[in-house]
């Protein structure tokens, strides 16, 4: 918060985004997908198609931190928010292995890795691709909860919404990774497979109702933000 929100490559949008985003909160919006005062008060349709999560909390817990504060502090805030929170996250993944003592290195070494803080925060400023690092590390802490120990819970079906609701991308990838460590799972324990794979897709499908307000109205639309479609040559008569 002291050093500011730095200007990387989405500050032109996180900012004014931001701004919206509370403006319509406080308007009574409780998930505003429509924001009125983009555009110079025209409006504009961004959070059907951009992860939320990120929003409410710069705009409510990182707000409430810093009532009198520029959005660019409040936004810098948020950010250290979600750095911690992704440090946090990676303890319960990093204790499946490691003791207490080195898990929480091993968690530090997470949040310090060049592609997290320096390039997705200060570089790319990707506020979306930032908040899913706290995501992952729960997702794949919930999946071995299920191959180690055979458990169902909360963690996975949990993880898995809040990361479809920072970044849909993120959500693509880890499937496919979390798709491709099941199957070598699967291969060494044959027995367990089956069981298994029908515990992580009943709690996949809790995960993907608890985000649905969000990505159906996203996947549905998405054809709409093509940048074939925001780019191409003015059609002429």
């Amino acid at each position: 918060a002291l050093i500011g929100t730095p200007t990387g490559h989405s500050y032109g949008f996180n900012i004014p985004w931001l701004i919206a985003f509370e403006a319509a909160l406080a308007q009574g919006a409780a998930y505003p997908r429509h924001l009125p005062e983009l555009w110079f008060n025209l409006g504009g349709l961004d959070f059907f198609f951009y992860g939320p999560l990120p929003f409410y909390l710069a705009a409510g817990p990182a707000r409430w931190l810093c009532m009198g504060c520029a959005p660019q502090t409040v936004f810098a805030l948020a950010g250290g928010l979600l750095w911690a929170g992704s440090a946090l996250a990676f303890i319960p993944l990093a204790r499946y292995f490691l003791p207490l003592g080195p898990a929480l290195a091993a968690a530090l070494v997470y949040a310090l890795l060049p592609y997290h803080l320096a390039v997705d925060w200060f570089l790319r400023q990707a506020v979306g691709e930032f908040a899913a690092y706290i995501f992952v590390p729960l997702m794949a802490a919930g999946m071995l909860r299920v191959l180690k120990e055979g458990r169902m819970g909360l963690l996975f079906p949990l993880a898995t919404a809040g990361l479809i609701l920072c970044h849909l991308p993120s959500v693509l990838l880890a499937a496919h990774v979390f798709g491709a460590i099941f199957l070598i799972w699967a291969v060494i324990h044959p027995r367990a497979a089956l069981p298994a794979a029908a515990r992580l897709m009943a709690m996949g499908a809790v995960g993907l109702a608890l985000a649905a307000l969000y990505w159906i109205p996203a996947l549905t639309l998405l054809n709409d933000v093509s940048p074939t479609a925001l780019y191409a040559p003015p059609m002429t008569a």
